[in-house]
Order: C-alpha cells, then structure tokens, then sequence
C-alpha cells in the first residue's frame, strides 16, 4: 500500500497529491484534516510505503511549509517543525514499526551549507541557507520519529529541488509518475507528464519545448536516514 500525506491546507499541493503517480499506482491521499475513525495511517504496515509532500523553505532546513487560508482572508504560510511532523504522524495512526516514508520536500535530504539556487532562465540565483553542520529535515525527521518510539523509520530526502504537478501549471489529465522509487541504476525516474510535458535525455523538465527545471529524485540526489 502507497499513501501520500499533504501536512497543510493547501489546495496546490493537495492537487500535486492527488496527481501524483507510483507506475501505475495513485496513491491515497490524506489530508491535514484527515482525522478517521480509524485514523488514516493506522492502516499502513512494515511493507507499505508513506510520502509526504510539502514545500521546503529557502530559508530554512528545520521546517517545512505550505500555504493555507489566512486567518481573517486571503492566504499566509504556516511552517511545521519536525518534532510536530512527527507529532502529527502519530496523531494520524502512523504504527510504530512502520519503515519506509519519503519527503517530497525540495531540499528535505541536502546536507552542507549555503550554496545557490538556480530559479530559471533570466532570473538571478538565490542563497539556499543552511547550517553544514546541522542534519537535513529528513534528518531531523528520522530523528524525532526515533524518539517516539518508531524503531525500523528510515526517512528519504532529496538533496535539491522537487517537482509535483502544480493547478495552474498542468492540464487536468496531467499525472507525475515514478517519482523516488529505488532504482537500480541511479537514473532518474519519471515516465509520465501529460501529452504537451516530456523527460528531456539530459534529465531536464520540458515545460513548452523550454528546459524550465533540474529534477532531483534520482539515486544519487537521494539521502537516506536510519
């Protein structure tokens, strides 16, 4: 069983979630308001495998974050640390002796320090911050999973930025396939981006015939914590 957690109120990743493909299989998503009975990830075993997917922060490698309602109107950010990632994970049934859970998190696996972001043709590169010696979100996340008890965790980050299927970006029968499955020769793996979308050789986005984007879930971009 695969299922994808979206941690925020946020319509454009809750659509990313729900155009997300493994192969041939749509996950089941659940939703930050997801509550049950039974809760939604109490269902998921030693063998079955969890993403979560939310937006890194520049800024930032100790929260993750997402655009939710505002308070009064309009939209704000909200941030989630990894001890209430953690914390959230549990309140939703995720059992003890699960194993396999994956961050769709741009940034989630890199580890050093400041290094600069490439953000698109004609704009200027922007300062990824990071302390070197501090360990990625995935890292923190493992971490803090590990001090509740959860024994067999491993968390997967990826070391740069992440592609899902954006509302505004995408048709609507537009799905983004095979993203972060283990791969035995390292490549990086996405077959399927909607009839006008296609995989460059080089492993470049074509978005319109422009290379518009570097995805980084392949082996060698992957960091894995135990």
């Amino acid at each position: 069983m695969i299922k994808i957690l979206v941690p925020f109120a946020d319509p454009d990743l809750v659509w990313g979630a729900q155009h997300f493909r493994v192969g041939a299989v749509a996950p089941a998503v659940v939703l930050a308001g997801d509550a049950g009975p039974p809760p939604p990830l109490a269902d998921l075993g030693r063998a079955d495998m969890l993403y979560i997917l939310a937006h890194g922060r520049e800024s930032s490698g100790s929260e993750i974050a997402g655009v939710v309602p505002g308070r009064a109107w309009g939209t704000r950010i909200a941030y989630m640390t990894a001890p209430e990632l953690a914390a959230l994970l549990v309140r939703k049934g995720l059992r003890r002796d699960f194993g396999d859970l994956r961050l769709m998190v741009c940034w989630g696996g890199y580890v050093g320090g400041n290094d600069a972001i490439q953000q698109g043709r004609g704009r200027p590169p922007e300062t990824l911050r990071r302390n070197a010696g501090q360990a990625p979100f995935a890292g923190q996340l493992c971490g803090a999973l590990k001090g509740l008890g959860f024994t067999r965790i491993q968390v997967t980050g990826y070391r740069g930025q992440i592609s899902y299927i954006s509302s505004t970006g995408f048709t609507k029968d537009s799905t983004l396939s095979n993203l972060g499955n283990t791969l035995n020769d390292g490549r990086l793996t996405m077959s399927e981006l909607g009839a006008a979308n296609r995989l460059a050789p080089t492993g470049t986005m074509q978005l319109g015939g422009e290379a518009r984007r570097t995805l980084s879930l392949d082996n060698d971009s992957r960091t894995v914590w135990y």
